[in-house]
């Protein structure tokens, strides 16, 4: 059997119009030992035809056909069939950069790594342009800590805080098949949990800035666009990630549970509104606070967060104790996401970068 260096899942719905464009992306990439593994997942336009037609051409290309059970368990079929010693993920409206896969690989083997995370560029399809932003440069993580052999108990807050999406990274095999790290089965942020996952169990973490993939944004047919209309998967993915960490120390435990919290708040205000249903998402909303078990969190962070007023309104009709002053919002957003991205959130500036590309 010849073997294969890297292996690349692309899950597939309804991609007719930018699949070909992911796949020639990858197969530009300067590796020859590589497997390209199409998941179909129900489609009912070209999409599968395209696929088949790259495979009759060439045997690197494999297709795989199942119901619409959607991304997660796409990716994980690929994942059962994949031979690469390592694997990485593309969505099919999404494309690599030039050299991208050849870069990350050489950096995972040189060092030995679990998994290596890279940056991406927005594309944005309504204006076609091209940026970054400090999220996108994964700026949560320091220049000093870029290139350097990290795990979750060094940098908690930071490396909950870098891009969470599978497709500007590569991971080694055999790290996600010993630990049994898969994506769960939710319609919508069937990702997220894999990346807790891959944190809490990777030794061997590294994080750089350059940027691998092209991310399209502003499209409503996306992988990612049905988030507001499914705003209950962000709850499931919540109850997901608790049982992940029913293993962690106390207070790892605590902190990253405490992220998941925040995420269901930042979600609900930022996307619930776009919902049609946005009085039935609230009163979901409240029952989850209702039920929720605040030994989860700290004290401290339940008073404090930036999402308390609405936490204590749902829970307890009630306004919280106190509020966060400006000095400990700066001094949280630092320990998070670093100086950068703190600055850049106290002077209001446009955090749109020029991609280079």
């Amino acid at each position: 059997m010849k073997k294969v260096d890297i292996s690349v899942i692309i899950p597939m719905y309804r991609a007719q119009k930018t699949v070909r464009a992911a796949i020639d992306s990858i197969l530009s990439q300067p590796i020859e030992n590589l497997e390209i593994i199409c998941v179909d997942d129900g489609s009912d336009d070209s999409t599968p035809q395209i696929v088949k037609e790259y495979a009759d051409k060439d045997s690197r290309i494999v297709l795989i056909s199942q119901k619409n059970l959607y991304a997660g368990v796409a990716r994980n079929n690929g994942l059962d069939r994949a031979q690469g010693e390592y694997v990485t993920f593309l969505d099919a409206d999404d494309t690599f950069l030039d050299g991208a896969l050849q870069k990350m690989y050489a950096q995972a083997k040189k060092h030995d790594l679990d998994f290596l995370k890279a940056g991406f560029v927005y594309l944005d399809t309504k204006t076609n342009e091209k940026y970054r932003t400090l999220y996108s440069m994964n700026s949560a993580i320091g220049a000093f800590d870029r290139g350097r052999i990290l795990d979750l108990k060094k940098k908690p807050l930071r490396l909950l805080n870098i891009a969470d999406v599978p497709w500007n990274a590569i991971y080694k095999r055999s790290f996600l098949a010993e630990n049994g790290i898969r994506f769960n089965t939710l319609q919508c942020v069937n990702d997220h949990s894999f990346f807790i996952d891959c944190l809490l169990k990777a030794k061997r973490i590294m994080v750089k800035e350059y940027p691998v993939a092209l991310y399209r944004v502003e499209q409503s047919d996306s992988l990612v666009g049905g988030k507001a209309k499914n705003f209950e998967n962000q709850i499931a993915s919540y109850h997901i990630v608790k049982k992940l960490c029913c293993g962690a120390d106390e207070k790892l435990r605590k902190t990253i549970m405490e992220r998941e919290l925040y995420g269901i708040f930042s979600w609900y205000t930022g996307f619930g509104k776009q919902n049609e249903n946005f009085p039935e998402l609230t009163q979901k909303m409240k029952e989850f606070l209702l039920e929720f078990d605040e030994s989860d969190v700290t004290k401290d962070f339940i008073e404090s967060f930036a999402y308390s007023k609405i936490y204590y309104d749902f829970k307890y009709g009630t306004a919280p104790n106190k509020q966060p002053g400006k000095i400990k919002k700066a001094l949280d957003c630092y320990k998070e996401h670093g100086l950068k991205y703190t600055i850049a959130r106290l002077t209001n500036k446009e955090r749109k970068y020029k991609s280079g590309l």
